[in-house]
C-alpha cells in the first residue's frame, strides 16, 4: 500500500530520522540511503532526492546514492508532473558516474539497462543486461531486463529462457510471483504458443483470482481463435457480479466473433440497463443493422447522439 506522503514524511520526522544538520557520520549513511530509498519507491522523488543530493556533498563517490537520484528522475515529481526526457538524461547521466566510480556494480548496469528499453534502443538493453549479470557483483534483475529486450526483438526462446532463471533466482512475494508469471504466458503468447500460456494463467487465476488474470486469459483465447473458451472465462466474471456492464460488453463481443448476435445483442441490452453510455447504444445498433432491425438501430443511434 503506498503511504501518503505527509503520513511517511511524518512518520519519518517523528523517528529523528532527518536530522537538523546534513553533516552525519559513515554509520549513518546506510540508513539515510535506506531512507531515500524508501522515499522513492513511495512516489517522494523530491524528498528522496535531497537526502541523496546532501549524502554526495559528503560522499561524492556513493554509488548507490548516484542509483537511487537516477531512480528519481525516472519518475514524477510529487507534483504529479513527469521530468520527461529532460529527467531521462539526467537519470542516465547519474548512472554513468555510479558505472564510473565501480564498474563492476551490475546493478548500474541493469538501470542503464532499463534506460535503453524506455528509449526502444533493445539491443543496447541486452548488451547492459548481460553485463549486469557478468560483473564481479552481479544484479540478477538482469535477467528481466534482457527478456524484455529479447521479447522486443522478436526473440522469444531466449526471453523465455531469461524470465525462467530470473524466476529460479529470486525470492517473491505472491503478487510479484504472479506478476512474472504473466510476463512468462506474454510473451508464449506472442509466442503463439497459446496453451502453455493458458496454463500459467490458470495457475496464476489460482494465486490471485480477479479480473486482472481472467481478462489476459481472456486475451489468449481470443489470439488462439477460441472465442467461446472465452466467454466461459466472462461467465465466471459475471457469476461474482451480474450486472457488471464491462463483463457485459465484453461478453456481447466474444459472442459476435462465436456467431451468435442474438445472445450478443441481449449482453448489450443488460449492459444497457445498468448503464447506458453511447458506445454500448451504438454497438447495440451496429447488430440492430446485421439481424435487420434499422428501426431499432435508428432509435439506438438517436439515444446515443443525446449522451
Amino acid at each position: 500500500m503506498k503511504i501518503s506522503r505527509f503520513g511517511l514524511v511524518s512518520f519519518l520526522i517523528a523517528c529523528s530520522i532527518f536530522p537538523a544538520s546534513n553533516v552525519y557520520g559513515k554509520d549513518d549513511l546506510g540508513r539515510r540511503l535506506a531512507e531515500a530509498d524508501a522515499l522513492s519507491h513511495n512516489g517522494h522523488y523530491i524528498e528522496a532526492r535531497q537526502i541523496v543530493q546532501s549524502i554526495l556533498r559528503k560522499y561524492p563517490r556513493e554509488k548507490e546514492a548516484y542509483i537511487i537520484l537516477g531512480n528519481s528522475y525516472l519518475n514524477m515529481d510529487d507534483n504529479g508532473e513527469s521530468l520527461g526526457r529532460k529527467g531521462y538524461k539526467q537519470a542516465v547521466e547519474s548512472f554513468e558516474k555510479a558505472r564510473a566510480i565501480d564498474p563492476e556494480y551490475g546493478k548500474t548496469y541493469d538501470n542503464l539497462a532499463e534506460c535503453a528499453v524506455m528509449n526502444g534502443d533493445y539491443k543496447e538493453a541486452v548488451v547492459l543486461s548481460t553485463k549486469a549479470l557478468a560483473v564481479k557483483q552481479p544484479c540478477y534483475s538482469g535477467y528481466r531486463q534482457r527478456c524484455i529486450a529479447y521479447e522486443a526483438l522478436g526473440k522469444y526462446d531466449l526471453a523465455i529462457k531469461d524470465i525462467d532463471a530470473y524466476l529460479k533466482k529470486g525470492s517473491f512475494n505472491l503478487s510479484d510471483q504472479v506478476k512474472y508469471q504473466m510476463l512468462k504466458a506474454g510473451i508464449l503468447e506472442n509466442a503463439r504458443r497459446f496453451d502453455e500460456a493458458l496454463a500459467i494463467y490458470k495457475n496464476c487465476e489460482s494465486l490471485q483470482n480477479d479480473d486482472t488474470v481472467k481478462l489476459r486469459m481472456i486475451g489468449c483465447l481470443r489470439k488462439a481463435g477460441r472465442a467461446r473458451d472465452a466467454i466461459g472465462v466472462t461467465n465466471a466474471m459475471l457469476k461474482a457480479n451480474s450486472e457488471d456492464e464491462f463483463a457485459l460488453q465484453l461478453r456481447a463481443k466474444l459472442k459476435v466473433e462465436a456467431g451468435d448476435l442474438k445472445g450478443a445483442i441481449d449482453d448489450y441490452s443488460r449492459a444497457i440497463d445498468s448503464l447506458p453510455t453511447a458506445s454500448l447504444l451504438n454497438e447495440r445498433a451496429a447488430l440492430y443493422d446485421k439481424t435487420g432491425r434499422s428501426d431499432l438501430a435508428k432509435k439506438d443511434r438517436k439515444r446515443a447522439s443525446g449522451l
